[in-house]
C-alpha cells in the first residue's frame, strides 16, 4: 500500500475511534458537558424555581456566570483553573462538594469534559 494511502486510512480510523477530539466546542458542549451537568446539577439548582439551593440557578448559562449566594466566580469562560465549578466537582473544598452524594461524584472523564467545556469558552 502506498504511504499516503496508509496515512489516510490510519487517520480515518483514529478519527472514528475518538470523534470527541474532533468535535467543535459547541458539539462537545451539547454531546458531553451540558447533558451531564443537567443530570447531575439541575435537580437542586434550577429544576424547581421555588426550591433553588444557594440562589444558584443552573438552567440558563447566565446562572453559571452570575453564581449564587456563596460563589460568584463559579464559571470563568475560557479558564477552568479560575472557575470554582472545577473545585466543586473535584470535591476539593469540604464546604462545597457537588454533587453532594458520594455515589453521584463525577468520574475523571466527566470532570475532563467539564474542564474542556469551560476552556472552550463554555458555549
Amino acid at each position: 500500500m502506498k504511504p499516503i494511502l496508509t496515512f489516510f486510512l490510519l487517520s480515518q480510523l483514529t478519527w472514528a475511534a475518538t470523534p470527541e477530539e474532533h468535535a467543535t466546542p459547541e458539539e462537545h458542549a451539547t454531546l458531553k458537558a451540558l447533558p451531564m451537568l443537567s443530570s447531575k446539577c439541575v435537580a437542586g439548582h434550577g429544576e424547581d424555581p421555588d426550591d433553588i439551593e444557594g440562589d444558584l440557578n443552573l438552567l440558563p448559562r447566565e446562572g453559571y456566570l452570575k453564581g449564587g449566594e456563596f460563589v460568584k466566580d463559579l464559571l470563568v469562560p475560557g479558564d477552568a483553573a479560575k472557575s470554582f465549578l472545577m473545585t466543586v466537582i473535584k470535591w476539593e473544598d469540604p464546604d462545597f462538594e457537588m454533587p453532594p452524594k458520594e455515589n453521584d461524584r463525577l468520574t475523571p472523564e466527566q470532570i475532563t469534559h467539564i474542564e474542556t467545556w469551560i476552556n472552550n469558552g463554555a458555549p
